[in-house]
């Protein structure tokens, strides 16, 4: 099931710069760079016997142009062009950019969410947010990691790649 998506006029037009960064514990990737991490998760393992990174460490779930990954910080894949989304302990319904916040204050921001969110289906927490370009995406149906979702997203993306 895809994520729902809530329209963008629910989305602050503004946001500013966090004093402190949050600790990364999601990755939102677009464009280009789907591709990208795809392969790279492509080349871990499923388990991890030895403590390194795994995909059992990491739930997704994706749009029709946008991957998110959710797990700890350790089990987060690096990867250029990447979006770190993370929570802050005023909105832990809410997966922020780590570098940025509304320029609302956040009970404001998380209140108009909130009743936005009741009127469309789906559209339950945690919600990914990204400021530019500006996104909300329920991350409820996020669902584990497992090698069979990336093959067939990788396919997906080549075939959309192939199409006029």
């Amino acid at each position: 099931m895809e994520p729902a998506e809530l329209p963008r006029s629910f989305l602050a037009q503004r946001s500013r710069l966090r004093q402190a960064p949050l600790e990364p514990l999601a990755v939102m990737a677009s464009g280009p760079t789907v591709a990208v991490l795809l392969e790279q998760l492509l080349t871990w393992p499923e388990q991890s016997q030895t403590g390194e990174r795994c995909l059992a460490d990491l739930r997704a779930a994706r749009t029709a142009d946008t991957l998110f990954l959710l797990g700890e910080t350790r089990s987060l894949p690096w990867v250029d062009g990447v979006r770190y989304l993370g929570r802050d302990v005023e909105a832990p319904d809410l997966l922020l950019p780590t570098d940025a916040e509304p320029a609302l204050p956040l009970a404001w921001f998380r209140a108009a969410l909130a009743r936005g969110a009741a009127t469309h289906a789906g559209a339950e927490p945690p919600f990914a947010i990204c400021f530019a370009p500006p996104r909300i995406v329920s991350l409820a149906a996020a669902r584990a990691l497992c090698r069979e979702d990336l093959l067939h997203w990788r396919a997906e993306l080549e075939r959309s790649h192939d199409a006029p």
